[in-house]
């Protein structure tokens, strides 16, 4: 029995369930009678394990009389093996061991005892929205040193989207750690911001989420929506290519989601960008200047974040279908956004020398933060209104930013 207890802990969710959730205890464990047979020829093995079982002193066993031809009489037997809480159970593991089996160790030689109080230890000083992810995942934690582990989890606290501002992740030093932690914790980090970030790690990558510099860049996808101002309908190309070489258009489309190629429409003399994310300081880069340039993203507290950080780097853009109107047209198709992006720091575009969110759109952040539903994504919008708002825009027979609904 300690030795199936053991292999419960190898299991993600047991693990999880046992080590988060008080109402998992207590944890009644049914026992098997011995059979007849075995008190008739073998009483000899029987009374040993009876014997073994009254020694057990983790958790309670509970006892019934058994009536057995064989010994004329009932007998006291163990039914039941309570265990009171984590603690208990992963004394229980331990048993196995003690009687040489491999039971309480774990996959990697590590006893079960070990790992549940590096758990324990972690869990302390984790914010409880990790507690899962340590737990589930336990081999991204209790194979690092305790201390990066725990600057891990500070660092996923500090940092923010696009924080790295287009430095290598060796550079980024806000979170005042060494040059090569993120290269060290890549897996931990990342993991950490999925769950505080809603996986835009796993989808961006971690220096995309981020908006660091890579060695080589960052792939974006390249579309011709002219026909003919690319030798390909579709190119990947860098974002450090785009930065020193440009694209020979009349007219820049920045498509936050690259999954939103479909609803994009023909348009002459003009190139998309998509999939940027908050890869966006490429903009800046003079080869743009004196191209019309527009900015689609999602209508959420972070797509407006993003809309600010490339109004930063390219004032004279134009925002497409990040309006109000656009969102109340389309509300039914708004789902939760699971964490809030914070207020762009810088917010009047009107002032000089600098570029944030207009005043209608402070207005829509603060209404999107304050809606149960107030996420509407790039792809749920029906591909007419996209069509006609791109269009529209590419005419330039409006000012400003341009609306969809």
């Amino acid at each position: 029995m300690a030795a199936r207890l053991a292999r419960q802990w190898q299991n993600n969710e047991l693990r999880a369930l046992r080590l988060l959730d008080a109402s998992s205890w207590p944890l009644p464990i049914p026992l098997p009678k011995p059979a007849p047979a075995a008190v008739a020829d073998r009483w000899t093995e029987v009374g040993a394990g009876l014997e073994a079982w009254r020694a057990v002193a983790v958790g309670e066993v509970s006892w019934v009389d058994v009536s057995y031809r064989a010994t004329g009489r009932p007998i006291p037997v163990p039914a039941v093996w309570s265990l009171q809480s984590a603690e208990e159970w992963v004394t229980a593991c331990e048993l196995a061991s003690d009687d040489g089996r491999d039971g309480g160790l774990g996959p990697a030689g590590v006893s079960v005892r070990a790992e549940f109080e590096g758990l324990r230890a972690l869990l302390a000083v984790a914010e409880p929205r990790y507690h899962e992810l340590l737990v589930r995942r336990r081999a991204l934690s209790l194979a690092v040193d305790r201390s990066e582990v725990t600057e891990a989890l500070r660092v996923a606290e500090v940092v923010w989207p696009g924080c790295a501002g287009g430095l290598p992740l060796r550079a980024l030093s806000l979170a005042g750690v060494d040059t090569k932690f993120f290269e060290r914790n890549r897996a931990l980090v990342s993991a950490l911001l999925d769950v505080r970030f809603d996986g835009a790690v796993s989808e961006l990558g971690l220096e995309g989420f981020l908006g660091a510099a890579g060695p080589e860049g960052r792939w974006l996808l390249v579309a011709d929506l002219d026909g003919s101002l690319l030798p390909f309908d579709r190119l990947r190309v860098t974002d450090v290519d785009l930065a020193e070489r440009g694209l020979v258009t009349r007219r820049l489309l920045v498509v936050e989601n690259e999954q939103c190629l479909h609803l994009v429409p023909a348009v002459p003399g003009t190139v998309a960008v998509l999939g940027t994310g908050h890869n966006v300081g490429w903009l800046g880069s003079p080869r743009f200047d004196g191209i019309d340039v527009a900015y689609w993203g999602d209508l959420d507290t972070w797509g407006l974040r993003l809309l600010a950080a490339a109004r930063a780097v390219r004032p004279s853009l134009t925002a497409l279908l990040m309006d109000a109107s656009t969102f109340v047209a389309h509300e039914d198709r708004a789902v939760v956004e699971p964490t809030l992006a914070e207020v762009p720091v810088e917010v009047p575009v009107e002032v000089p020398g600098r570029a944030g969110l207009t005043a209608a759109e402070r207005d829509l952040f603060d209404l999107l933060a304050g809606r149960e539903r107030g996420r509407l994504e790039q792809e749920l919008l029906p591909g007419p209104v996209v069509a006609r708002a791109v269009r529209t825009w590419a005419d330039g027979t409006s000012a400003g930013a341009v609306a969809g609904a």
